[in-house]
């Protein structure tokens, strides 16, 4: 605000001299000008004391403002002491929550990684798990540090903090430290000015830090004088140090002169720390900054090749080749675990290589090869080398050469040709045929008496082989992989074969090619809970990466395990066989369901499938089960039988079931059973996922669930309720469901996942029930059992319309499992209905059962 500034009159000084006339108008005058000084004083003070506020006085007031400029570290004529901190710590909130993750150790201020300033070591013994210091509050447990002095530094993980100043490590100290210039802190580089020391031995440790989640390689640059030291990075990862190796070396344009750039990519998710380490070499080394982000930058440079492979054919001293020997690498390896992307071979008559007879130039493949021009000569003594190129163009160093021989004459058994697949073919299933050329011999002529096969990982050689055929004499030139062997996931192969004649013996290996495997071998389709209630949930057809599945019926009558479900007799019983199949369950990482509750199937096995539980007997897999085509019935001989034009078997109890059941078992017969939650659960997870929702009763029919009575197996409506051929699954009467009990307590108890029939009580209570509705499905899992993979009711709601499977529960304690409903449920029958709350005493019209085999 602006001050008031009335004006001060001056009192004239021309009249006479006191004369009474003038007196009353001269006080009048006077009185005015004391009145406005008066205001004026007043209002200053006003003003002042606003300003100052709580401060004593103006001055203390003053200082405070002095002060508060300095901590901020700026020119407040410039406004940088407001600007330039705030505007760091925006940045980093924006670094830290917009994803772009990144963590900047600049040695300074808010750009530094570590969280502690060096606290002084009074007295560290050699020897010793215990470190004392000045002020043992900056160290917290289970993170890593430095101890140093002027000679010596080794790094700490801090255990404990005993008390104020002295804490507990988890390894003896190799030396002693203590006195002047002993410290214990998150580094031992000596920083100042912002840039950093770092001599050999010396060691940096930062706080933790998350450079994200999203399963990518991240990058760590680290801008650095070029000096002879190695500057290494590791990356906490489960409590372990993993070394990041170093992938790209960048100088000029944008990198100061005198610096170089260094960048290392490891695959890290989540919380982790750095450590960086200083080794080799002499004196100090600059390191102006280091970056953690999250990902890598793509800036590219001069890449990290790969180490000196080795020759491994010819081998050293080899005699007797042929004018056109196969040369081969073997050894390659990539600190950036980089695959190969070339190879070069010369072959000279000195060895010294000042005369190539060969050169073979940049080969892309694997790594051998084969001169297909120029013959070498008889009786000759030649040397061989080879060096491989990475991927992204970084040669290795020439292996060491050998020395070979050439036979006297040459008359050989020709390498073959690989065929098929073809080279660098991709999307390979997991049994693919590999063929060769035709056995040939070169002057000569011979019988093939034999083939061998060989199949490695890119990363891997063909000492340790992912499938060595051996001395083959039947797959001559062709064989199909045995299934097993292939991992999906684009896994990369390279393969090789040679041919034996009768008489001459073994060829040179071909030359290697490369197929790539398909990203996953079975057929993946899986379903996610988009949301409950609603009486049959929300639902979405997934992939295998969790994304929306478009599918119609042609999707499922070619999937290999819808097809796959066909009608058998069996000890002329009508049977549906049901094929193995692999299931996943949990949640979608990523996508439009993220977070979704989910369950995958597929036909073969892949990473994180597990065969269902329906198809493991006594610890063994199953190629298959069969279940009863139609509700059970009687046979002569007291059997439960599958067959139709006939009533269901009624009004037995549980244990009369399972025997009539078990009575097949008879003059050779084996595997007939009472069906169980794992065989029931198999159905209803196929099915759901080709439904695409659990209420069965409205997409495939009612069944027999509004009437007075049971009809025959195959009567309508009770064949309504099939699915895949198998009929009458719900509605009709009730069906007897081993491997499913409750406890005293109601907990669940569910037979082992293995086979074994043992029974396993459950975290997992049932909820008390008496016609109420699934909200969702248990997850509970322990030792041999998981709930997920069987759908047993966690929570319920006693309104339909608040349910997510459509169909009803009831529950007691001590019960046997009964599903599918009766001819008089009406809308509670269906797919999902569960009955756990009769005991295995009980006796009913309405209650049945089905038959089993494995």
């Amino acid at each position: 605000m602006s001050l008031p500034n009335q004006n001060i009159t001056p009192i004239p000084n021309n009249e006479p001299d006191a004369v009474p006339s003038l007196w009353n108008t001269r006080y009048q005058e006077i009185d005015e000008n004391f009145a406005a000084l008066d205001e004026r004083q007043t209002t200053v003070e006003d003003e002042l004391n606003a300003a100052k506020g709580d401060a004593p006085t103006f001055a203390d007031k003053m200082n405070q403002v002095a002060q508060a400029v300095a901590d901020l570290g700026g020119d407040i004529g410039d406004l940088q002491g407001m600007t330039a901190p705030m505007l760091a710590r925006a940045v980093r909130l924006d670094w830290d929550y917009s994803g772009n993750n990144i963590s900047l150790e600049m040695w300074a201020g808010e750009y530094t990684l570590t969280d502690t300033q060096p606290i002084a070591v009074t007295s560290a013994v050699a020897g010793d798990d215990s470190i004392d210091v000045t002020d043992s509050s900056f160290f917290t447990p289970g993170q890593n540090y430095v101890i140093y002095n002027a000679t010596h530094a080794e790094q700490v993980h801090v255990n404990a903090v005993l008390n104020g100043t002295r804490i507990r490590i988890s390894d003896p100290l190799a030396n002693a430290y203590g006195g002047a210039g002993a410290f214990l802190a998150r580094t031992s580089f000596a920083v100042a000015n912002g840039t950093a020391q770092a001599k050999p031995g010396a060691a940096y440790f930062s706080k933790p830090i998350n450079l994200g989640f999203d399963g990518v390689k991240r990058a760590v640059v680290i801008r650095r004088t070029p000096t002879a030291s190695v500057v290494n990075v590791d990356f906490l990862i489960d409590g372990e140090w993993v070394s990041a190796p170093l992938a790209w070396t960048r100088e000029g344009g944008k990198v100061p002169a005198g610096y170089i750039d260094c960048e290392y990519e490891l695959l890290v998710n989540g919380d982790t720390a750095l450590r960086v380490t200083v080794v080799g070499g002499a004196g100090n080394t600059e390191i102006q900054h280091i970056i953690g982000l999250g990902s890598t930058t793509g800036l590219r440079g001069t890449h990290t090749p790969p180490l000196k492979p080795a020759m491994s054919n010819p081998v050293d001293g080899a005699e007797n080749l042929t004018d056109r020997p196969t040369l081969g690498l073997t050894g390659y390896v990539s600190p950036t675990d980089t695959p190969v992307g070339a190879v070069q071979f010369q072959v000279s008559a000195t060895a010294d290589f000042a005369e190539v007879i060969i050169d073979s130039g940049t080969q892309v493949g694997g790594l051998s090869w084969q001169e297909i021009g120029l013959r070498l000569q008889t009786s000759h003594d030649y040397f061989a080398r080879g060096r491989a190129r990475d991927a992204e163009g970084a040669w290795s160093p020439w292996s060491d050469p050998v020395s070979f021989s050439t036979a006297a004459s040459f008359v050989y058994v020709q390498a073959p040709s690989n065929v098929g697949p073809a080279n660098n073919l991709t999307n390979v299933a997991d049994t693919p045929t590999l063929s060769s050329s035709a056995f040939a011999v070169y002057a000569g002529a011979d019988t093939q008496a034999a083939a061998q096969w060989q199949i490695r990982e890119a990363s891997a050689s063909y000492d340790a082989a992912t499938y060595d055929s051996g001395e083959d004499a039947t797959h001559l030139t062709s064989l199909a992989v045995p299934a097993g062997l292939l991992q999906s996931s684009n896994t990369q192969y390279f393969w090789r074969v040679r041919h034996k004649g009768a008489t001459i013996g073994w060829s040179e290996w071909s030359v290697e090619t490369k197929f790539t495997t398909k990203k996953i071998f079975g057929t993946v389709i899986g379903i996610a809970l988009v949301s409950t209630g609603a009486t049959s949930g929300s639902w979405a057809r997934i992939d295998e990466d969790g994304n929306a599945k478009a599918t119609d019926a042609a999707f499922f009558n070619a999937h290999p395990t819808y097809a796959g479900i066909v009608d058998q007799t069996l000890d002329s019983q009508a049977m549906v066989k049901v094929p193995a199949f692999y299931i996943k369950t949990g949640i979608v990482a990523s996508g439009a369901y993220v977070g979704k509750k989910a369950i995958w199937v597929s036909d073969k096995k892949e990473t994180g499938f597990e065969i269902h539980p329906a198809f493991k007997n006594a610890g063994a897999d199953l190629a298959q089960y069969w279940v009863g085509k139609y509700q059970g019935s009687n046979a002569s001989g007291n059997k439960l039988a599958s067959v139709a034009a006939v009533g269901p078997l009624v009004s037995i109890d549980f244990p009369t079931m399972q025997a009539r059941a078990n009575a097949r078992n008879t003059g050779g017969v084996t595997g007939f059973s009472l069906w169980s939650i794992y065989q029931l659960s198999a159905i209803q997870m196929l099915a759901l996922i080709e439904l695409g929702n659990p209420d069965a009763q409205t997409l495939v029919g009612q069944g027999n669930s509004n009437s007075s009575g049971a009809t025959n197996v195959d009567a309508s409506p009770t064949s309504q309720a099939s699915w895949r051929g198998i009929i009458g699954l719900w509605s009709n009467v009730w069906q007897m469901v081993d491997g499913l009990q409750t406890d005293a307590s109601l907990k669940y108890k569910i037979w082992d996942k293995q086979g074994n029939k043992t029974y396993i009580t459950t975290n997992q209570v049932a909820p008390s029930a008496s016609a109420s509705y699934p909200v969702t499905m248990s997850v509970d899992a322990g030792a041999n059992y998981d709930l997920s993979q069987v759908f047993l009711p966690a929570t319920i709601d006693a309104s339909a319309s608040n349910g997510t499977y459509a169909d009803a529960f009831w529950s007691a304690a001590n019960c046997v499992a009964y599903h599918g409903g009766n001819w008089g449920h009406g809308a509670t029958d269906g797919l999902f209905c569960l009955h756990v709350g009769l005991p295995a005493s009980g006796v009913d019209p309405s209650i049945g059962g089905r038959l089993a085999k494995v």
